[in-house]
């Protein structure tokens, strides 16, 4: 199975999912309109911040099987909202944060 397919394949799914659900609820009521199309995509990003751990797409290190990708961090528990980079290892599957905590402190905001 080729991993780079797998990793877009979350932000595909979830991108789809909403769209598809609009659609669904378009039919519901008669034919889909533009603005339909284009709320169901800004429903993306309205939701956002409420969903830990969602994936943004990843940039594949060029030359390797390496790739790292943005995920949303939802406040909680002491912990502030944000975003965190977590690099992948797609021949082994093995994670970790993609910078160390003094570097990362500097790079996301």
């Amino acid at each position: 199975m080729d991993m780079r397919r797998g990793a877009t394949c979350s932000a595909e799914v979830l991108s789809w999912g909403v769209i598809i659900a609009a659609a669904l609820a378009g039919i519901a009521h008669g034919q889909m309109t533009r603005a339909d199309y284009d709320r169901a995509l800004g429903m993306q990003e309205k939701y956002r911040g409420l969903v830990d751990h969602a994936p943004d797409m990843p940039d594949w290190i060029e030359g390797t099987n390496h790739f790292i990708y943005r995920r949303s961090i939802v406040a909680a528990a002491g912990r502030e909202a944000g975003h965190e980079f977590i690099w992948i290892d797609a021949d082994t599957r093995a994670s970790r944060p993609a910078f160390k905590e003094p570097l990362r402190r500097w790079l996301i905001p």
